[in-house]
């Protein structure tokens, strides 16, 4: 549940490939990987968002809302997370609310 992507070759087949949940604060890519491994997830923050003390609050608020889900998230899946405007603005617990409910639509929770 701690693991995280390093390879830029899987979020490029994340955003091509995988399915697509659009929320409030945060855009969720999911993409099956191997079914015996952990899920693993990358945050992507881009330089539109504001400058880098902006950006790392939004990698940190948006890492923290993943914390909250990530007991509840079946194994084997590649989860790339990018940050919308509204998440400047974003507490850890709104965004949790809003990926969980992202982590639902995707069909990727638990039962």
């Amino acid at each position: 549940m701690r693991g995280t992507i390093k390879k830029s070759g899987i979020f490029t087949r994340a955003y091509r490939r995988g399915r697509k949940y659009v929320g409030k604060y945060s855009v969720l890519y999911v993409l099956s990987g191997k079914p015996d491994e952990e899920s693993v997830y990358g945050i992507t923050v881009t330089k539109k968002r504001g400058g880098a003390v902006t950006r790392n609050r939004i990698r940190r608020v948006l890492r923290e809302a993943y914390r909250q889900n990530a007991g509840d998230i079946v194994t084997g899946k590649y989860i790339v997370i990018t940050a919308r405007d509204a998440a400047r603005d974003a507490k850890s617990y709104d965004a949790a609310r809003d990926m969980r409910a992202g982590f639902g639509a995707l069909g990727i929770l638990k039962k």
